[in-house]
C-alpha cells in the first residue's frame, strides 16, 4: 500500500500505519515495550514522562504517522500532553479515529462503501 497518495489509503490501513509507528518508536526509544508490549503502556506513569516531555515524543510519532498516510492530522498541544496519561494504545486509537475524521474515510464508511 503507497501511503503517499491519501486518495489510496483505506480506512482499516490507518489503523496499520499507526501501529506500525507506534511499534517503531516503541522499539527505539522503549526496546522493553516492542512487541507491542507498549498497548498498555502508559507514558506518565510507566517511564516517567512529564507532560511537556511526553509531548516531544507524540510530535515525533504523529509526524510519522502524518508522513505514513499522506496527509497531516489536528492535533493540539493540550491534546498531545493528555496522552501521556492513556494507554498507548488509546493514543493509537486518537491517531486512527483524527485520520479517520480528516479523510472522511470511516471504518463504517468502508464497510458501507
Amino acid at each position: 500500500m503507497n501511503y503517499a497518495a491519501p486518495g489510496l489509503v483505506r480506512a482499516a490501513d490507518f489503523t496499520e500505519a499507526a501501529s506500525e509507528v507506534i511499534e517503531r518508536w516503541a522499539a527505539t526509544h522503549r526496546p522493553e515495550a516492542s512487541f507491542f508490549r507498549w498497548a498498555s503502556r502508559i507514558p506518565a506513569e510507566d517511564w516517567g514522562y512529564d507532560l511537556f516531555g511526553w509531548t516531544r515524543e507524540i510530535s515525533a510519532i504523529q509526524r510519522e504517522f502524518e508522513q505514513r498516510i499522506g496527509f497531516a492530522i489536528p492535533l493540539a498541544p493540550a491534546e498531545k500532553r493528555k496522552t501521556a496519561c492513556f494507554t498507548l494504545l488509546k493514543t493509537h486509537y486518537v491517531l486512527v479515529r483524527k485520520a479517520e475524521t480528516q479523510s472522511g474515510m470511516t471504518v463504517l464508511k468502508a464497510l458501507l462503501g
